[in-house]
């Protein structure tokens, strides 16, 4: 009888190695078409973010631009009510210079404004910080207008308070609170 030849284990023969290269092969070209199919859905899906978010930035300097347009007008009111006062030409400054951005945030791309607001900080550093305050102080208004007071918060409403039914007896939201108030 002839000798078998054994492998000791952990060798490899030829054909198994390159059955091996190959499987490893076809195995890193899935890998690849994956990675190329993972980036191309990527990249998709941030032209799509990319353009709604254009969209939507293109929607609110539209509407700045028009909100903007009705604080000129406001300003240039209030400059008339204050004519012959020292403060009237300024506001009619401020007035001309808020008409200018909102024309200019209507009429220029969202890069273009950011840039154009960086120079004129630079340019006008006082003015726009003058602006910037007086921004801060409206939206303040604003807020503190649309939001309830402290003492709002914790004084009950009128409708929450029931008057005494007829026979005497106060009512009373809190238990013991009736027997308390008719003793």
């Amino acid at each position: 009888m002839g000798e078998l030849k054994t492998r000791k284990q952990g060798e490899q023969g030829p054909s198994d190695r390159a059955s091996e290269e190959q499987s490893s092969q076809s195995g890193r070209d899935a890998e690849g078409g994956l990675l190329d199919q993972a980036r191309g859905v990527a990249s998709s899906v941030a032209e799509q973010a990319k353009s709604a978010v254009g969209s939507r930035l293109a929607e609110r300097t539209t509407k700045s631009a028009a909100e903007l347009s009705e604080l000129a007008d406001a300003l240039r009111h209030t400059g008339r009510r204050l004519e012959g006062n020292v403060v009237a030409p300024l506001i009619g400054k401020a007035a001309d210079r808020v008409e200018q951005i909102s024309d200019a945030l209507d009429h220029t791309d969202l890069r273009q404004v950011v840039r154009n607001v960086e120079n004129f900080a630079r340019r006008e550093p006082l003015m726009f910080l003058g602006g910037a305050f007086a921004a801060g102080l409206l939206g303040a208004r604003f807020l503190r207008g649309a939001a309830p007071t402290p003492s709002e918060i914790m004084e009950p409403s009128h409708e929450a308070r029931k008057p005494a039914p007829l026979g005497g007896r106060a009512a009373s939201a809190i238990p013991g609170e009736a027997r308390r108030l008719s003793s």
